[in-house]
């Protein structure tokens, strides 16, 4: 049995869960519209099943996901002109993970 989520369903999950703090409002609307624009294309319906959507999907700054994903010391070397922000949705878009990219400048990806 399934139910239509709104987004403020979504947020209430996530703060029911105390996960509220792993998304920003845009990135958690960032996602949740990945989400149903993914059922929508495939039919196929998601559970909302906040735990497995933290481990499957983050929010962090380029520099973090640089770093995390070891890739920093090649942002290290670009100059001053380099855009770091442009180099990892570079990465995370060959990697088939980025998904979006909120008014602040952090980027919400599929882990992997």
């Amino acid at each position: 049995m399934y139910r239509t989520v709104t987004f403020e369903d979504f947020r209430d999950a996530f703060r029911a869960y105390g996960l509220l703090e792993n998304f920003t409002y845009d990135g958690a609307r960032i996602l949740f519209d990945y989400l149903e624009a993914f059922e929508e294309d495939t039919g196929e319906r998601i559970e909302l099943y906040v735990i497995a959507l933290c481990c499957d999907y983050a929010e962090d700054t380029p520099e973090d996901i640089a770093d995390y994903y070891g890739f920093k010391h090649t942002l290290d070397k670009m100059d001053d002109d380099g855009d770091v922000h442009a180099v990892v949705v570079k990465f995370l878009q060959e990697e088939g993970a980025y998904i979006g990219t909120t008014s602040d400048g952090t980027i919400v990806f599929r882990q992997f």
